[in-house]
C-alpha cells in the first residue's frame, strides 16, 4: 500500500496517466491490514490521493468538488487515529470552501487543526493552519499564516515553508 501511493503521489506530479490505475488497487490491499488504526490512516491517505484528482480537474477536465467531498465523507470519523481525522476534516473543508458553503468549511478547518494538534501531528497542523488562514477575514488570517510559518520554521522545514511564503 505504501509503495501504490507513493507511486501515484510521484505520478500525480511527473505523469499522471498512471495515477487511477495505481490508486484503483488500493482498496482492497486495505482489507488485509490488519491493525484498524493503520489501515484507517492509509485510508485516509488513499482517500486523499484520490479526492486531489477530482479537485484538480484529473478526471473530467473540470474541478468536481462534490465528488471528492463524498470521498473524505466515505472515511470513518468516529474512533479513528487523529491522523486520520485530520485529514478527513482537511478535505472536506477545502471541499466545502470551494462550493461556497465558507461557513462549513472554517468548521472543518478549525476541526482538522484540532485534531492535528490532538494527534501532535505538528506539520499537519501549520498545513490546517494555513488553510483555515485562506477562508477567514484578513486579520485572523495574519495570526494564522504567522502561527503556520512558525511551526515550519521550528521543524527546519523548508519545503513546508516555501509553500507558505509563495505568492505571498
Amino acid at each position: 500500500v505504501e509503495l501504490l501511493l507513493t507511486e501515484a503521489f510521484v505520478a500525480s506530479r511527473a505523469d499522471p496517466a498512471p495515477v487511477d490505475a495505481l490508486l484503483a488497487t488500493v482498496p482492497a490491499l486495505l482489507d488485509d491490514v490488519d491493525d484498524a488504526a493503520e489501515r484507517q490512516c492509509l485510508r485516509a491517505r488513499w482517500a486523499d490521493q484520490d479526492a486531489w484528482q477530482w479537485n484538480k480537474g484529473r478526471r473530467t477536465g473540470r474541478e468536481e468538488f462534490a465528488r471528492a467531498e463524498a470521498v473524505y465523507r466515505a472515511l470513518d470519523d468516529e474512533g479513528a487515529p487523529f491522523f486520520a481525522r485530520c485529514r478527513r476534516a482537511s478535505g472536506l473543508a477545502w471541499c466545502r470552501w470551494r462550493q461556497g458553503d465558507a461557513d462549513e468549511g472554517v468548521r472543518c478547518a478549525r476541526a482538522a487543526v484540532d485534531h492535528a494538534g490532538d494527534g501532535g501531528h505538528v506539520r499537519l497542523r501549520a498545513m490546517a493552519l494555513q488553510m483555515l488562514a485562506r477562508m477567514v477575514p484578513a486579520v485572523e488570517a495574519r495570526s494564522l499564516r504567522a502561527r503556520a510559518l512558525a511551526i515550519a520554521s521550528s521543524l527546519d522545514d523548508e519545503a513546508l515553508r516555501l509553500r507558505f511564503t509563495r505568492g505571498v
